[in-house]
């Protein structure tokens, strides 16, 4: 049973990730996906997992013409592959 409320538990973050796009503006976006991405890191996901998530939320966002938000999405992928400032990784 426990496995299913953790299966049910990561759909369901999964699922604001795709969210975020739709709600947050510019600016706000990424710090809160950056805060979903390390939630979900500190929850043993998979760094190569969920930057591929991420790639597919860019190329979501870029097919949508959402520049401003697949932006962001880059720089929290950045973050999260270690192409960025030190004090700026996940």
């Amino acid at each position: 049973m426990r496995h299913l409320r953790d299966r049910k538990a990561s759909r369901d973050r999964q699922g604001r990730l795709y969210g975020l796009t739709r709600s947050e503006a510019p600016g706000d976006f990424a710090d809160e996906l950056q805060d979903l991405v390390e939630e979900l890191i500190s929850e043993g996901h998979p760094r190569d997992e969920l930057y591929e998530k991420l790639k597919h939320v860019a190329l979501v966002l870029r097919r949508d013409d959402r520049e401003d938000l697949e932006e962001e999405v880059l720089e929290v992928m950045d973050a999260l592959s270690g192409w960025s400032a030190p004090s700026a990784r996940i």
